[in-house]
């Protein structure tokens, strides 16, 4: 019983004090400091390609649903106005057996459909192909 009353005497006084964080990551924009940072944008760029590795058919029965909201998405930024005036473009990379040619089909939108981001997959198991590559093709992850 002693032990709790010591307890309580020493957390009572800090129970009234609340200090502010030492750093608030809300309140600052965040900012990307990895390689490539200071290189140009491209140019003659049309419009930015976001891949998507998984099923692009709304119908599907297990990622329909991912398709559609990330089809969404892009409308709405479009909508907005893209990306500093250009439109995105949503590009779709898949295999039905993601284990045996899923690879191929992130390699194919790093590097042939020249994607900017690439948003993974249906699971973790698909999605953990996409890392492989993008770690490699220095793409981001969504």
């Amino acid at each position: 019983m002693s032990r709790l009353w010591i307890c309580l005497l020493i957390l009572l006084p800090a129970l009234g004090q609340v200090r502010p964080p030492y750093f608030d990551g809300r309140k600052q924009a965040p900012s990307y400091h990895g390689p490539g940072r200071e290189d140009a944008e491209p140019s003659g760029v049309r419009e930015v390609g976001i891949g998507y590795f998984g099923p692009a058919d709304p119908q599907h029965p297990e990622a329909g649903a991912i398709w559609a909201g990330a089809a969404l998405a892009i409308e709405e930024a479009n909508r907005e106005g893209g990306y500093r005036g250009l439109p995105f473009r949503l590009v779709p990379g898949w295999a039905e057996n993601p284990w045996a040619a899923g690879a191929s089909a992130v390699v194919r939108l790093a590097y042939r459909d020249r994607v900017w981001a690439i948003i993974g997959s249906i699971d973790g198991a698909a999605t953990h192909l996409a890392e492989q590559v993008v770690v490699k093709a220095r793409l981001t992850l969504i």
